[in-house]
Formats: structure tokens, C-alpha cells, sequence
């Protein structure tokens, strides 16, 4: 956060979803987490895009279609963390890696993204993802809460089941 910019703010229905979710199981607790924080993020991620186009960081789109979210849950202190930004193309070889991108239509993975963010020292940083996240927190916590509110009943309607296992 840059000087200046406050970074308080009030989320209705807050204490009232954090109670719901206390009296679920964890499991489900953390699917519904999950869930809501990828729907959510489609407005962070939107105000990202938005602003690559304002600033006009456009050269092959690959920053654009890259951009992205990711739910990961921290072992450590039991956290579910969302981030937002340059997704990097999976595989385990260059050769799936480069099917992957060749089927989404681009080169390369967008690492230059960083640059742009953060500057260099022959490139005046612009902050656009952090511009993005300050203009949409509260939007994105508000959204956050609705989904959660409307996957709560679904979720535990479904139960506890079990993970499928890969082979």
C-alpha cells in the first residue's frame, strides 16, 4: 500500500457470516471459502485487465489473458489465501507447457508483469494490480460475503465427501 491510502473499511454481514461458518465443519467450511473467493475475484481480476488497457501495457494481449486467481490454504497457519495475478502455464515438460499455451492462443508467459508492476530501474513502475485491489476491496469483501451466504446452505446440503484420488 502506498503512503497515503487508507486501508480500513466496514463489511456488512461480516460478524454474522463468520458465526454461520464457525457452526460448519472445516471441510466444508473450507469449500465454501474457496468458492467464494474465486467468485469474488472475478472483480479484482476485471479492474486488472482493465487497467492493463487504460495504461496501454498491450503489446500481444498475453498479460491480459494470463491474468488470473489462485485459492491456496496455508498448512502452517490454516489460512486460505487468494492471489491474483499472471497465471504461469502447468506441466510437468516444455512440450505440455507449450501445448497448454499453444491451445490459449499465446507465446509465452507473461514474467514481464512484475516489471510493469513494480518498475525496474529503466522502467518507472505503474501499479496497476495494487490500483486494481485498492479500488475493488470493498466491492470484492461485499461479494465475498453474499457468496458465501448463498453457498453455505448449498454446501452443506452436499455433505462431507471424500477427495477423489489421482493415479
Amino acid at each position: 500500500m502506498r503512503i497515503g491510502q487508507s486501508g480500513a473499511f466496514k463489511v456488512e454481514g461480516l460478524e454474522e457470516l463468520t458465526k454461520n461458518l464457525k457452526e460448519i465443519p472445516k471441510i466444508i467450511r473450507n469449500r465454501v471459502v474457496r468458492k467464494a473467493s474465486y467468485k469474488a475475484s472475478r472483480l479484482p481480476i476485471a479492474k486488472i485487465r482493465e487497467n492493463i488497457a487504460t495504461l496501454k501495457l498491450i503489446d500481444t494481449g498475453t498479460m491480459q489473458k494470463r491474468i488470473g486467481a489462485k485459492v491456496v490454504r496455508r498448512r502452517r497457519t490454516d489460512q486460505i489465501v487468494l492471489i491474483v495475478g499472471a497465471i504461469f502455464t502447468q506441466g510437468k515438460t516444455k512440450e505440455e507447457k507449450q501445448a497448454k499455451r499453444t491451445k490459449l492462443g499465446i507465446t509465452r508467459d507473461p514474467y514481464y508483469i512484475r516489471f510493469q508492476e513494480l518498475g525496474t530501474k529503466y522502467l518507472e513502475a505503474r501499479h496497476f494490480v495494487q490500483d486494481a485491489f485498492m479500488s475493488t476491496r470493498e466491492a470484492y469483501a461485499s461479494r465475498f460475503v453474499e457468496e458465501c451466504k448463498l453457498l453455505i446452505p448449498i454446501e452443506v446440503a452436499k455433505g462431507i465427501t471424500r477427495r477423489k484420488v489421482k493415479k
